[in-house]
């Protein structure tokens, strides 16, 4: 059987497309296409704010016939907080049933007032679980707006779900980490064994090195990062 699916990536400096199939266990890229949002914000300038512009390339790059497979999106990194809890039974329902109980120590607000992600990986007598917990009201909001615009995808999805799963697919072991520079915001994963054990935010990103590159060698940002982009220009002593 063959699966047909769109990825979509909402990043903070592009929104990329990434249509494949799946079949026989495998992967067939269908095509790619990175929409640059400063692109798009010249052709929208009343755009009210960048996550309604974002929504609006999603909007205009789907179009507005029904698409014939799954959709898939990446949640926004900074909608959730993760943690990281070991549960000493391997019922995954047992487990899921003691996730709230372990959690409300460790959160600012009540377990009724969040809404909750889970992903369990068993092992000898015991279960690690990766739980993304968001407020209700906040992951409500995300949700209506994806809702009102009629771009509401089969799956909300997350990197670090989709980075653990592959990994522990491919039976990696040891320890290592997975960096992803982003324009604004970089994020480090941590495994071990295939395991999600700790995941990082840093606000050092592609921005801030394509300022420090134009600020040495005295060139303009967008000069700068035409270098970093298609040179693969980088500082040297």
């Amino acid at each position: 059987m063959i699966m047909k699916f769109l990825a979509i990536d909402i990043g903070n400096y592009s929104i990329k497309f990434y249509e494949a199939t799946w079949e026989r266990r495998r992967i067939n890229i269908l095509r790619h296409e990175e929409i640059l949002l400063e692109k798009a914000l010249q052709n929208a300038p009343k755009v009210e704010s960048i996550d309604a512009l974002k929504r609006a390339v999603v909007k205009s790059f789907l179009g507005n016939e029904k698409y014939e497979g799954k959709i898939i999106f990446s949640l926004p990194f900074d909608l959730f907080t993760t943690r990281f809890i070991e549960v000493p039974v391997t019922n995954l329902k047992k487990a899921e049933a003691m996730i709230p109980f372990q959690l409300e120590e460790t959160l600012p607000y009540s377990i009724s007032q969040v809404h909750l992600v889970k992903s369990f990986l068993k092992a000898e007598n015991k279960t690690y679980a990766t739980v993304a917990v968001s407020p209700k009201n906040e992951f409500s909001k995300y949700f209506h707006q994806l809702e009102n615009e009629n771009i509401l995808p089969t799956y909300l999805s997350s990197e670090w779900c989709a980075y653990e799963s592959y990994f522990h697919e491919r039976k990696e072991t040891g320890i290592y980490a997975l960096i992803d520079l982003g324009h604004e915001t970089s994020k480090v994963y941590f495994f071990k064994d295939g395991r999600l054990i700790s995941l990082q935010l840093s606000y050092i990103a592609g921005k801030i090195i394509t300022e420090n590159i134009a600020q040495t060698y005295q060139i303009s940002f967008e000069e700068a990062e035409i270098y970093k982009h298609h040179n693969c220009f980088c500082l040297t002593p």
